[in-house]
């Protein structure tokens, strides 16, 4: 009897332990969650208005707040969708279709993007 009482014991420290440690755990995968969730998905952006471009993020719940996307640098709505450059890091404009320069502007490095002149090669769509 009193093994059997001391199993019981056991078993239910185990559970009290288990539930304590699910707890804690999902309190914390809900933190990290949250990068996943569609309004908090960074978006890269640059600006053209000026000689130097500005490159800046947003998350798509900071776009849908502003009244279109303004640049944080010069205030000009002059912006583009980017991508960053795989060898300088810095941002490029993107079009549709993955269309992009064919050359970084910043390092002259060849992007992996579409050209958009393919696009448009057969008397458009």
């Amino acid at each position: 009897m009193k093994a059997a009482h001391g199993m019981t014991l056991i078993a239910r420290c185990l559970l009290i332990i288990a539930a304590v440690s699910t707890l804690t755990s999902c309190g914390d995968s809900g933190k990290s969650s949250d990068s996943s969730l569609p309004g908090n998905q960074i978006r890269l952006w640059v600006c053209l208005a000026q000689d130097e471009p500005h490159d800046f993020k947003m998350t798509v719940s900071e776009e849908a707040k502003a009244n279109g996307v303004v640049c944080p640098v010069c205030d000009s709505t002059y912006v583009f969708r980017a991508a960053a450059c795989p060898s300088c890091g810095r941002y490029y404009p993107v079009g549709r279709y993955n269309a992009s320069p064919t050359t970084c502007m910043h390092c002259g490095a060849e992007l992996p993007g579409k050209d958009v002149s393919t696009l448009h090669s057969h008397g458009g769509h």
